[in-house]
């Protein structure tokens, strides 16, 4: 994803992204501006999906079938991460995936992302 270029509060030249951290509804972009030797945090809105409580991805998750392990909750008591089980090719194994708080499926261990296992939740 393009981020915008964040500008440094003090001398107002581009800084650079250092890393970016998500945080419940929005993203948050750790700049550097080398100039003036300044580090700050911009906030970015980028989520437009609305959080979900855990009793819709419990819902989700056995209507079609998986298996649920692990939730990771944010302090508002809502659904960040949800680690689980999928089935895999062969039909007595099964796969370990996460999901992110929009329901998207990702590999755990190769942090693929898997659309065929993505959760059905309420807009």
């Amino acid at each position: 994803m393009k981020h915008p270029e964040p500008i440094c509060s003090k001398c107002g030249q581009r800084c650079f992204i250092n890393s970016v951290f998500d945080v419940a509804d929005r993203q948050e972009l750790w700049c550097y501006c080398k100039d003036c030797d300044l580090d700050s945090f911009y906030k970015i809105k980028t989520m437009t999906t609305k959080m979900h409580k855990i009793d819709v991805f419990e819902k989700a998750i056995e209507s079609a079938g998986y298996r649920m392990n692990n939730v990771k909750l944010n302090k508002n008591g809502y659904v960040c991460r949800v680690i689980g089980l999928v089935p895999a090719k062969d039909p007595a194994k099964w796969r370990q995936v996460h999901w992110d708080a929009n329901g998207n499926c990702f590999d755990r261990q190769k942090a693929i992302r898997m659309r065929i296992f993505d959760l059905q939740l309420p807009k």
